[in-house]
């Protein structure tokens, strides 16, 4: 089976080259596989001749972009494109819709690392170690009172695999958990979560001292934190996002942090994709004092990577044998 390692700048957001990717799939894969890869700026003459004999197309939601999308169709034997993270967001769908290519994603693979770093952002946030860090080091001895995580209110907007994972993390810490998400009845169960619907959004979201932000990003949830609802935060109450950005309206989120003064963001994801390391945010809210800022980095474990080339290399494995792949994307539902 031919295999395109699309990787663009010979990297992954896990920091894999092409040749390290294929000499991991070849440990873990039972089906007999040729590897080819993409130059680090393809252009689509490249493109559509490395796509001529591939049967499976492997890439990152930043190189599975609309130039390699528009020639899907036209690949002969193309019937797998596998995206090795778990945003699909940039992948046009339509170039997927009404063809036989099966789309899978690598989602689940870095929930708990994501989950960890999400709960890091809170503790550094609750106990102010950031701006403590910095006064120590500026000879300023600053003892003022910090927060308990104990008997505080989480919300968590999303409660997929991440969301999980979190919410059991901040149960550990005594915490109060809510979770909204599309369908209350389905997906994994977390004991003593209290699940609401997302129409119950503006009704919880007042009593969040913590909202979490792990939603996948759809037309339906771009946007879905605006203005309003950062509204009905308490004075004092504060935001992470370790999904995609977008979810949270920019210039809302801006305007929030600046007026309110005893709220802080914890953001690892950022609002330009692909990442613009000098302009994370079109309003700079990274160099804001109440913001905790990381560059996208949550997911990038060595444990991450064993998982994800696991799910690549069980789905081409299922691809040959003619089983059920995992983690399909509903083309409809976007996810």
């Amino acid at each position: 089976m031919r295999v395109l390692l699309h990787f663009g700048d010979n990297s992954t957001s896990y920091l894999v080259t092409p040749a390290k990717a294929a000499e991991i799939l070849i440990g873990k894969l039972r089906t007999k596989c040729e590897f080819s890869s993409s130059s680090p700026s393809p252009d689509v003459d490249e493109l559509a001749r490395l796509l001529e004999e591939c049967e499976v197309v492997v890439g990152s939601s930043v190189t599975l972009d609309a130039t390699i999308c528009s020639l899907f169709k036209s690949a002969p034997k193309l019937r797998l494109v596998q995206c090795i993270g778990a945003g699909i967001d940039k992948i046009p769908l339509d170039s997927i819709r009404g063809t036989n290519i099966k789309l899978a994603d690598a989602s689940g693979s870095n929930s708990v690392p994501v989950a960890e770093h999400a709960l890091a952002l809170i503790l550094v946030i609750a106990k102010k170690i950031v701006e403590r860090d910095r006064e120590v080091k500026a000879g300023i001895w600053e003892r003022t009172p910090a927060m308990e995580l104990q008997g505080k209110t989480h919300v968590i907007l999303g409660l997929g695999a991440i969301g999980t994972e979190l919410a059991r993390r901040s149960q550990a810490f005594g915490m109060r958990v809510i979770g909204i998400k599309k369908h209350p009845t389905k997906g994994l169960e977390t004991r003593g979560v209290e699940v609401h619907r997302v129409a119950d959004l503006h009704n919880v979201l007042p009593m969040a001292d913590f909202l979490t932000i792990s939603l996948p990003l759809t037309n339906e949830t771009k946007g879905l934190i605006g203005k309003d609802e950062l509204t009905l935060l308490k004075d004092n109450a504060s935001i992470v996002i370790v999904s995609r950005a977008a979810i949270v309206d920019e210039k809302a989120l801006h305007e929030f942090l600046v007026d309110r003064r005893d709220s802080h963001a914890g953001i690892d994801t950022w609002y330009s994709m692909p990442p613009n390391p000098s302009a994370p945010s079109a309003y700079s809210i990274q160099k804001l004092d109440n913001v905790v800022a990381t560059p996208h980095i949550a997911g990038i474990t060595p444990e991450t990577v064993d998982r994800v080339f696991s799910i690549v290399s069980r789905n081409i494995d299922a691809l040959e044998s003619g089983k059920v792949l995992e983690n399909l994307v509903d083309l409809d539902l976007g996810y």
